[in-house]
């Protein structure tokens, strides 16, 4: 029988595709931020590279993906941090804020992310 460990053995997902999953899972525009900050998206990209806990990254997001009460990996993700902030700030921006009054805004009241509404 072919466990979840065999099947991510056998994919090695690399780190880009565990970043962009996880950009996914958190509702984050992957291309918009791969076009507007490259730079930002390689670092991410470089830590996932060096984190230890690619398996469980893997895991949790076959797992856990669609589940709103799944805490995204906080624990030990080492792009938490930064991802939750590109989550507020593209929720700002869309919004309809420019990026300077989104970072603005996120700086003054990082808990006050406006609710996305579609």
């Amino acid at each position: 029988m072919t466990t979840l460990l065999d099947f991510f053995e056998s994919t090695r997902l690399d780190e880009t595709e565990l970043l962009q999953r996880r950009m996914v899972a958190l509702g984050l525009d992957v291309e918009a931020w791969a076009y507007f900050e490259p730079v930002m998206l390689g670092e991410l990209q470089g830590l996932c590279a060096a984190c230890v806990s690619r398996q469980r990254c893997a895991y949790d997001l076959v797992t856990h993906f669609d589940d709103p009460t799944w805490p995204d990996g906080r624990d030990y993700c080492p792009n938490a941090v930064k991802l939750d902030m590109l989550s507020a700030l593209q929720s700002f921006l869309r919004s309809g804020l420019t990026i300077e009054q989104a970072v603005g805004q996120f700086v003054d009241h990082p808990q006050a992310a406006p609710v996305e509404t579609d």
